[in-house]
């Protein structure tokens, strides 16, 4: 039987890397929607898509090993991204988004109402920052300076809300470990996370730092979509841990997507 050329596993692992990204954001997707759905709705959606990422990762990494080739730089900053690459993204950004809106429309309820104006004068200002993103060809000051700013008012509002200085200080080192991990990918997957200030963000900083570590692993996607996979089976169970902390499953399989699709900041 002939083997199909290393060629052709070296154009199916993109393609198969940016599917196991997409994956890992809708699951992303499903734990952010908590509040809508329940705890176990989001677990029973979330579960399969995780594993659907793990499974597509390997995959790829499979077509790599057969092709006898390494192509999982991530592309420079500027550069053109295969769509499969740039759907995550996409998907991360209407994740960010959306809580920026939520948070601009529905400020958390324990805050005084006294601070309500400048929590939503500082959300709308960061949904001006986040749409650069859509911007392709920033200068790298300028990209530097879009996700420095959305991580400072993150902290402003973080403050304002009433989250304890080690809980933002988390959340500003849980972003930028997801920045070493995915780039540009990593910025959207922790904007995903911080907006709207969930729960379980110290518990992220502190997963995400080994995981940062072995960012140059191949198998790096994997072990955060199946990260993300048990996160989301205990929620299913009805673990109150879990379902109290949906940063940590958002944040796990944002950094899945990130590590399986990167672009250079």
């Amino acid at each position: 039987m002939l083997r199909p050329p290393a060629s052709v596993h070296r154009g199916q692992s993109p393609l198969l890397r940016g599917a196991a990204a997409i994956a890992a954001a809708l699951g992303a997707a499903a734990i952010w929607a908590q509040s809508l759905v329940g705890c176990k709705v989001w677990g029973l959606a979330a579960l399969p898509l995780a594993l659907g990422a793990a499974a597509l990762a390997v995959v790829a990494e499979q077509r790599l090993l057969l092709a006898g080739a390494d192509v999982r730089g991530a592309p420079p900053p500027n550069a053109s991204v295969p769509l499969s690459f740039r759907l995550p993204q996409v998907l991360l950004g209407i994740l960010a988004t959306a809580g920026l809106a939520r948070m601009f429309f529905a400020p958390p309820p324990e805050m005084p109402f006294a601070r309500f104006a400048g929590f939503q004068g500082l959300a709308a200002l960061s949904s001006i920052f986040l749409s650069a993103y859509v911007c392709l060809h920033l200068r790298g000051s300028f990209r530097k300076a879009r996700f420095g700013f959305l991580l400072a008012t993150f902290a402003a509002m973080g403050f304002a809300a009433g989250m304890t200085p080690l809980e933002v200080a988390c959340g500003v080192a849980a972003a930028l470990l997801l920045r070493v991990v995915g780039g540009t990918t990593g910025e959207l997957a922790a904007l995903a996370v911080l907006f709207p200030l969930p729960s379980g963000i110290v518990a992220l900083a502190v997963v995400l730092l080994p995981l940062a570590a072995l960012r140059r692993m191949r198998l790096l996607p994997v072990i955060a979509a199946a990260a993300g996979a048990g996160f989301s089976a205990a929620a299913l169970l009805g673990s109150s841990t879990a379902c109290a902390s949906p940063a940590l499953g958002i944040g796990l399989l944002g950094c899945a997507a990130a590590a399986a699709a990167p672009q250079q900041p």
